[in-house]
């Protein structure tokens, strides 16, 4: 009889700890996700690089992308402006800065 509301006891407590920790992780996510942003009206002449860099002005960045077009069958090597225009991104991003901070 002792050994059942022992093990009872200890079963509660575990998925007692249990939950604690899904909220924690749920509570990270949001957080995480408030952390990325959306960016409308980059350059065209932007680039990767060149944007993560302005983006750091703001804070520390984990990644800083460019939203390109999907790619259709395959590039013809004749074709350059073709080429140019596949390469290209849409004018928008995201940015996922470290803290919540940067992000505000």
């Amino acid at each position: 009889m002792k050994n059942a509301t022992k093990i009872r006891k200890q079963e509660k407590k575990k998925a007692k700890k249990e939950a604690k920790k899904k909220e924690e992780r749920k509570q990270q996510e949001l957080q995480e996700e408030s952390n990325t942003l959306f960016v409308r009206n980059i350059g065209f002449e932007t680039n990767e690089r060149k944007f993560k860099e302005f983006m750091e002005k703001f804070g520390p960045v984990k990644y800083a992308v460019l939203c390109k077009p999907k790619e259709i069958g395959q590039l013809d090597p004749e074709n350059k402006e073709e080429n140019k225009m596949a390469k290209m991104h849409k004018g928008n991003g995201f940015v996922k800065f470290k803290s919540k901070d940067s992000a505000e």
